[in-house]
């Protein structure tokens, strides 16, 4: 999911849009694209890590043809790593911020910069979010 987002990222930041020959609705469109399916990967791993269900399995033991289920130790539904949410977050972050450069904004979002601390707080060897934050080692 991540991987198709950052590959139509990387188509975004290879489009150009200066001279008289290149359109500027293939930028928008393909912004539009990437915006979606890195919103989309956000979605889809958020909700797995917030709604992550509690599995409890179970033994049968038979005792005179009766059935007794007793519960082993309960488990957690896979859950996406942090590194792999904090990259949907600085993405989505990221591309917002784009749209917004596109539009003629000059400042940045506050919402696209607290969602970017965001990401770096989960990962921080997140380079797109530590990069946009300005804490790149040098």
């Amino acid at each position: 999911m991540v991987a198709f987002a950052k590959a139509l990222a990387k188509e975004v930041c290879t489009t150009e849009y200066g001279s008289n020959d290149d359109r500027p609705e293939d930028f928008s469109l393909a912004l539009a694209s990437a915006k979606a399916a890195a919103s989309r990967a956000h979605n889809i791993l958020l909700e797995s890590v917030v709604h992550a269900s509690m599995i409890s399995p179970t033994r049968s033991l038979n005792t005179h043809g009766t059935s007794v289920e007793r519960s082993e130790m309960r488990v957690v539904s896979r859950v996406a790593p942090a590194s792999i949410v904090s990259e949907a977050m600085s993405l989505v972050s990221w591309l917002n911020n784009l749209e917004c450069l596109q539009r003629g904004e000059e400042s940045a979002n506050l919402c696209n910069t607290v969602s970017m601390q965001e990401a770096y707080l989960l990962d921080p060897i997140n380079s797109l979010a530590s990069n946009a934050l300005g804490l790149a080692s040098c």
